[in-house]
């Protein structure tokens, strides 16, 4: 176990009943709301229904982007679990709900638009936090780079250059499994930081991070290209955006699970990017039972206060004529 992990540990009693302790001191999400270990172990596997609807939506969305000509991917950013499995002594295998039930029932159009960058993160160690569910800022990175080079018009390269605008320090981190524990977990972590120019903006509306209805713009007007990027995910997919607002003119990000085809009509992007954690595939939803994204933050009952700037690039980003969506599936 690494120093940082390993000399706290000795002081904690009880290991939280939903995380597990791998090798040098790697922590893993064992249950939660996705049961993870009975998903990746095969115990409990995804209903019919989630396979349907997931690869459904795949199909529905990758249509409606071809017809209105659109570069579309979908992300399934693979699980901790199942890229550092050699890391857990555990009785059962956890190997990839994608794969072993998705991919499968995929029709060939679905598997064309789905990336799932297993092989960049198997067994890498550097691209995982230890006390994280998520990818260390290396291995956002790295899952950035990879995204932009299926895209191809050269974009890899040009995101690979583009790092000369990070700074990247050493800091103290106690992440989402981490915190579990009285008292937390940390350890020492390279964090890459975005150098902030005249040109680049960002706000954002107000809702709570984690929560669905979060919505991110950014402009930046140094950035490679000066297309327009939508995108709807999680957080894993709001891990990216340091390296992409570097990518692409605007910017816009939206907390969903769903792809909202009326927003679409109103921000006309250039290419739009779906992402999901993969213990999200535990139960997928259909897009068509969707609220309207503007609605989710009113529907939780949770207030928003939009940041500086919010106001004046909603009015550059979105035409509000249009927010009704003109296109259908």
């Amino acid at each position: 176990m690494s120093d940082a992990v390993s000399g706290q540990e000795a002081a904690h009693k009880t290991t939280p009943p939903d995380v597990l302790i791998g090798q040098d001191g790697y922590l893993f999400l064992s249950g939660g709301a996705h049961r993870t270990r009975e998903l990746f172990s095969g115990v409990t596997p995804p209903s019919a229904a989630s396979v349907q609807n997931f690869n459904e939506n795949i199909d529905h969305r990758a249509r409606f982007c071809q017809k209105n000509g659109i570069a579309f991917l979908q992300v399934v950013f693979p699980d901790k679990m199942v890229a550092l499995a050699d890391m857990l002594d555990l009785p059962e295998q956890m190997s990839s709900t994608y794969q072993r039930d998705y991919a499968v029932a995929a029709t060939s159009e679905a598997q064309k638009q789905v990336v799932y960058p297993l092989k960049l993160l198997m067994g890498q160690k550097p691209l995982f936090y230890q006390t994280d569910t998520h990818y260390s800022a290396l291995g956002s990175l790295v899952v950035s780079q990879e995204i932009c080079r299926l895209l191809a018009d050269g974009l890899a390269d040009s995101l690979e250059a583009m790092t000369k605008v990070y700074r990247i320090t050493e800091d103290d981190f106690s992440g989402d499994l981490g915190s579990k524990f009285t008292p937390p977990l940390g350890e020492r972590t390279h964090r890459v930081h975005s150098i902030s120019t005249a040109d680049a903006i960002r706000a954002s509306n107000g809702g709570r991070q984690g929560n669905d209805g979060l919505m991110v713009l950014h402009e930046n007007l140094s950035s490679v290209s000066d297309k327009t990027l939508l995108i709807f995910g999680d957080s894993f997919m709001s891990a990216l955006l340091p390296f992409m607002t570097h990518v692409f003119r605007r910017v816009i990000f939206c907390r969903t699970r769903y792809f909202h085809t009326e927003l679409v009509a109103a921000i006309s992007p250039d290419v739009i990017f779906c992402g999901m954690a993969e213990r999200y595939l535990s139960a997928c939803q259909r897009d068509l039972q969707r609220p309207h994204f503007l609605s989710f933050t009113f529907a939780n009952g949770r207030g928003f206060e939009p940041t500086e700037k919010f106001s004046t690039l909603w009015g550059k980003m979105i035409d509000n004529t249009k927010l009704l969506g003109s296109w259908d599936f």
